[in-house]
């Protein structure tokens, strides 16, 4: 017998299973980077594998200047750059500086170039 609710309910499950979650490697979730009060640079350090990435959300301003440093002992670190809606600034690097362009959280994603090693990323905005 046919039943709407039932069909309703199966058919919008499956359009949610459908749906592709937003999410970072390995399914961890982002860190949000924090601003002392009066100051326009953080510092943020950490360590991954071979085979993470980590990812830094950081809220801007269009407008504003974004400068990010990645330095790592075994110089086996890069990052890449994204705008709020996922569109690549600058990708496998360990300087940038630009200009933003929308408001909104911009991500960093650290990855390696091979191996494991800790990492130190300065991130100014000004």
């Amino acid at each position: 017998m046919f039943n709407r609710r039932n069909f309703l309910l199966t058919a919008l499950g499956g359009l949610a299973l459908a749906v592709p979650l937003q999410t970072t490697s390995a399914n961890q979730a982002a860190t949000r980077v924090r601003f002392q009060k009066g100051r326009t640079t953080a510092i943020v350090s950490g360590a991954i594998k071979a085979s993470e990435e980590k990812t830094y959300l950081l809220g801007a301003r269009a407008g504003q200047k974004i400068l990010v440093h990645l330095s790592a002992p075994g110089k086996n670190m890069v990052f890449a750059l994204e705008t709020p809606s996922g569109e690549p600034i600058n990708f496998n690097v360990t300087d940038t500086e630009a200009e933003l362009e929308t408001s909104g959280d911009y991500r960093i994603i650290v990855r390696s170039r091979g191996g494991s090693g800790a990492y130190t990323l300065e991130i100014t905005i000004r």
